[in-house]
């Protein structure tokens, strides 16, 4: 898979995480525009601390199965398509969740969903973030910057054993220098779990 030789050619800032893969740039800022403006078309859910958007496969939970919620919207088909193509998941996107984080709201540090695939692909649009990972058994901490148009991977250790999470603040603090944050829009996709 390309994650795999992402990770052989580390990106100067990338923390060493074991399944972690960075891409930046993956799309362009027109590009990036326009899945904003899809986006923001949709109808958001508004039960969560931030708005969502959910398309695909259900989460279900440890006790429930996942459902299929509908298809995936037109404007992600393309997006989905690419990060297959391109060997970031080695399956079809079978769940996608947009997540709106405004300054000063964030998410806990936690294991993504285990009822998926083994990775896990997010773009980030909008403000740049700081991503939180922590391993817990050893408790280290690194940080990922997640830059607007950037892909980011978790695959392998990154999504099995480290957390993830993004602190609830309005600034963040990058080489010294204060970074106020702005609205950002992620697009997480996953495939769907295989079974034997």
């Amino acid at each position: 898979m390309k994650q795999l030789s992402l990770l052989a050619r580390p990106k100067v800032g990338v923390p060493d995480v074991p399944g972690l893969g960075y891409v930046e740039e993956l799309i362009t800022r027109d590009e990036e525009r326009e899945l904003l403006a899809a986006i923001d078309r949709m109808r958001w859910k508004t039960e969560w601390e931030r708005r969502r958007q959910i398309y695909g496969l259900s989460y279900g939970s440890a006790h429930a199965e996942q459902r299929m919620l509908g298809p995936l919207p037109e404007w992600v088909l393309p997006l989905a398509e690419r990060v297959v193509r391109e060997g970031f998941l080695d399956a079809p996107v079978a769940n996608v969740v947009v997540n709106e984080y405004i300054p000063g709201q964030g998410i806990g540090l936690h294991h993504d969903f285990p009822g998926f695939g083994p990775t896990v692909v997010a773009v980030s649009l909008g403000s740049a973030y700081l991503l939180d990972l922590v391993e817990p058994d050893t408790g280290r901490k690194e940080i990922l910057d997640m830059a607007p148009r950037s892909l980011w991977i978790l695959g392998g250790e990154a999504r099995s054993k480290w957390k993830h999470g993004i602190a609830q603040r309005k600034t963040d603090v990058i080489g010294g220098e204060k970074r106020p944050r702005a609205r950002r829009v992620s697009i997480t996709m996953r495939s769907a779990l295989r079974t034997a």
